[in-house]
């Protein structure tokens, strides 16, 4: 199929697909899915993501990963890079064809790449906005048709979806609400409450078995 559509076709006025444009789109579906999930597991902002290089990663004595970072207000800290960022990394490297070993990395290179220059040069955050926000509407027309309401909401995607999604699961799933505050290095742990949602299949369960009518008397 590729190579019929590389070859196009003179006679309908078809353009022709080169070998490098497939080549092209494939790369930015990998991007893609590496956006998605590193950004996702390491609740990153979106200026965050553009601005990490290899050498900002670490790994400690204890063998955990982190990444370092220069948040609002030019504050240095660390973001913890768990096995889903960590995996995530590992396979977009080897996608654009750079060493996944530690020791063999070169310091400046862009976590993010481009697709002009993979291994050399990022992207803008309005660059990786757009990425984001086309995919969120391509999602929104897929699921419209069963979910509309959901599908409205992806239309009106913000580039930090994938953040409060980083929150709001880790603190669901038992995170620490001072662990997850200081991943997402927010001044106040108030602020990192505003993720915490009640489950209210869970809630009605557990308060309807603290409150049984055995327990009247």
């Amino acid at each position: 199929v590729h190579a019929r559509l590389a070859r196009g076709s003179a006679g309908n006025g078809c353009s022709c697909i080169t070998p490098g444009l497939w080549k092209a789109k494939n790369r930015g579906k990998v991007r893609l899915r590496f956006l998605l999930d590193f950004g996702y597991a390491t609740g990153l902002r979106a200026s965050e993501l553009v601005g990490a290089t290899l050498g900002h990663v670490q790994t400690d004595a204890r063998g955990d990963h982190w990444l370092r970072v220069t948040g609002k207000g030019r504050k240095l800290a660390r973001v913890a890079l768990p096995p889903l960022a960590w995996d995530a990394l590992a396979h977009y490297l080897a996608e654009r064809e750079l060493p996944i070993a530690p020791m063999r990395w070169r310091p400046e290179t862009p976590v993010i790449g481009s697709l002009e220059a993979d291994s050399g040069s990022t992207i803008s955050s309005v660059r990786l906005s757009g990425v984001l926000r086309r995919f969120f509407l391509v999602a929104a027309k897929s699921i419209e048709a069963d979910h509309p309401p959901l599908a409205e909401k992806l239309r009106r995607p913000s580039p930090h979806w994938m953040r409060h999604t980083h929150a709001t699961h880790a603190l669901g799933r038992g995170a620490e609400l001072t662990t997850v505050r200081d991943n997402l290095r927010h001044a106040s742990v108030s602020t990192t409450s505003i993720y915490l949602h009640s489950d209210d299949v869970k809630r009605a369960r557990q308060i309807g078995d603290a409150f049984t009518t055995d327990r009247r008397r």
